[in-house]
Order: C-alpha cells, then sequence, then structure tokens
C-alpha cells in the first residue's frame, strides 16, 4: 500500500496538520522528481519518474504513510476503525442483524471510495468475522465492489487469534504448535549449557509466546488451556533436569515465574 500513497493528497494532509513553510517546501521537494531504476547483474532498466509512494526503507516513510491513511475514520464516522501501519480493522455493533448487514456494507462501500484515489484494498486479504451471542447466523454477507468477501471463524488482531465464539481454541494451538518444537532443542542443549544460559533462551524464545495476550486468551476455560501449561511444565521440567516426581510449584519457584488464573503464566 506504500507503493499507491498519492502525493497530492499526502501533502493536503500535512497542511492540514500545520505542517507549512520551509518545512512544508523541503517535504515537497523530497515527494517531487524522484526516479527509479532497476539493476540486474550489468543490465539497467529505464529510468522512470515516481509520481506515487512513500520511499521505503526510508526513516520518513512510515511516518509519511500514517499521515496519509490516518484521517480514515472522517470516510465512515459510524464505524470504529482501528489502524495499525498498513492494517486497517473496522468494528461495527448492533442488535438487529439486518441492520448490521447493511451499516457493513454501506461502511466498505465509503470505505472503498475514500481509498480509490489513495490507495487499493487487496480483496484477497480482506474477510470480516461474525461474533454473536448463541446461534450463529450464515447467512449474512459482506460485498466489496460486487466481491463478495469471504467470512471467516477467526482472525489475527495485533497478533492475537480471535475466533468468533471467544473460546480463544485458534490461539491457543497457535500458542502450543510455536512453542513445542523447542521440545528437541531443549533436550540437546540441557547437557551443554548452564542453567543460567538456558533460562535466558527460554525467556527469549518460549515466554514472549505464551505471555503475550495472556490478558485475552488467559480467560480461556481450563479444559482448553491444559495441553499448554502442560506443555510449558514439560519445557520447564527439561531445562532444570527434573523428573516428573518435582511438584509443578517448584518448577516457577526455581525460574520465577507464577502461575495466573487458569495456569497461565507471567514473569515478575
Amino acid at each position: 500500500m506504500c507503493d499507491t500513497v498519492n502525493h497530492k493528497i499526502l501533502l493536503q494532509n500535512l497542511n492540514n496538520y500545520s505542517v507549512r513553510g520551509i518545512l512544508f517546501d523541503w517535504l515537497n521537494s523530497y515527494l517531487s522528481g524522484r526516479k527509479q531504476f532497476t539493476t540486474v547483474n550489468t543490465c539497467d532498466s529505464e529510468i522512470i519518474t515516481i509520481n506515487c509512494g512513500v520511499t521505503q526503507g526510508s526513516v520518513l516513510g512510515p511516518l509519511l504513510f500514517l499521515i496519509s491513511v490516518n484521517d480514515i475514520c472522517n470516510a465512515a464516522p459510524e464505524a470504529k476503525i482501528k489502524l495499525f501501519a498498513d492494517d486497517t480493522n473496522v468494528f461495527i455493533r448492533c442488535k438487529n442483524k439486518d441492520l448490521v448487514v447493511k451499516q457493513a456494507n454501506q461502511c466498505i462501500s465509503d470505505l472503498n471510495c475514500w481509498l480509490a484515489n489513495k490507495l487499493s484494498i487487496n480483496i484477497d486479504r480482506t474477510c470480516y468475522t461474525v461474533f454473536e451471542i448463541g446461534r450463529t447466523d450464515k447467512d449474512i454477507k459482506i460485498n466489496l465492489a460486487g466481491t463478495e468477501l469471504k467470512r471467516v471463524t477467526s482472525c489475527k488482531y495485533l497478533g492475537v487469534l480471535i475466533d468468533e465464539e471467544l473460546k480463544w481454541v485458534d490461539k491457543i494451538d497457535y500458542v502450543y504448535n510455536k512453542v513445542v518444537k523447542y521440545i528437541g532443542i531443549f533436550y540437546k542443549l540441557r547437557n551443554i549449557l548452564p542453567a543460567t544460559v538456558l533460562q535466558t533462551i527460554y525467556f527469549a524464545f518460549v515466554h514472549p509466546h505464551i505471555l503475550y495476550g495472556t490478558e485475552m486468551y488467559g480467560s480461556a476455560s481450563i479444559s482448553h488451556l491444559d495441553k499448554l501449561s502442560k506443555l510449558n511444565n514439560k519445557l520447564l521440567r527439561i531445562l532444570q533436569r527434573r523428573d516428573l516426581c518435582i511438584r509443578t510449584d517448584e518448577l516457577y519457584k526455581n525460574i520465577t515465574l507464577y502461575r495466573l488464573p487458569n495456569c497461565m503464566l507471567c514473569r515478575y
């Protein structure tokens, strides 16, 4: 999306944010008249002028992109729009199914019009999830420019998988699959590295996966969290060279951990 930022609209936004005078002229010069070409081995492509986009890999690139899309909320004021870089999430809440479908389709249409002269929506990566109490209605359909969007049972939001029933099963499975691969690695390392180094490795590669998002998925049922808790206990036993006779509480005391409700973990 950074490649399609409209320079004229970006400069208008900068002016609206009180970026004027010498600084505005400098940014205008920075964006104007840029050229690029591609080199493969010893062959150079034709030099072309860049008429849109911000320079990727530059310090100013991310900031200018955020400024260009920061007013997207004005396109659909009835919805809650959350931005994280080029990842946009729209939240619509309503008690009536027909009304929420109408609002969702209208919101998508408004956003598509707003983006028409700035950026483009990747339809293949655009989907929606319905959070509904009780029975989940399968008749809901959301369209974008005549194309029906894909409905998914779970979606990733800021690195956390949220399922439509809020049971957090997909998130727990995702964390489990990330962590389980370290069992074999830790078995090999425990007889080579000292305990302090093993603890550092645990906090660097395992603990962040378990800790991230526990405020949400930590509320899942104990039956869903059980396999992740047991996996973590196994990893701690491997690193501390402990057998199954040792109480689980002892594992967490030795590695300065305490257990949150539903057996989840957090570091002091």
